[in-house]
């Protein structure tokens, strides 16, 4: 059974974190990574919550989850990882 704190509601799509990453709520993200949220963990499409903070421009909540061990190599299903999401989101052409 995946951990609760880990665990990405299939109806929606979100894990905790993610949706934490997504709103810029920099307090809880550091509560759920405190508590023991994986900051790896990903939602059903292999989206990680510094994706999610990407996708939205949150580099504060970006810089949590970086403290936290963020692993910058990984991709989601479409094969673009956070930085790729980043540029896209951030600084698009």
């Amino acid at each position: 059974m995946p951990r609760l704190l880990d665990y990405a509601h299939p109806a929606d799509n979100e894990t905790v974190l993610g949706l934490a990453a997504s709103r810029n709520d920099d307090t809880l993200l550091a509560h759920l990574l405190q508590l023991g949220a994986d900051p790896n963990a990903t939602d059903v499409t292999g989206r990680t919550a510094a994706m999610r903070a990407a996708q939205y421009g949150h580099l504060q909540s970006i810089n949590v989850l970086a403290e936290a061990g963020i692993d910058m190599k990984l991709v989601d299903d479409t094969g673009q990882g956070t930085t790729h999401i980043c540029a896209l989101d951030i600084c698009p052409p």
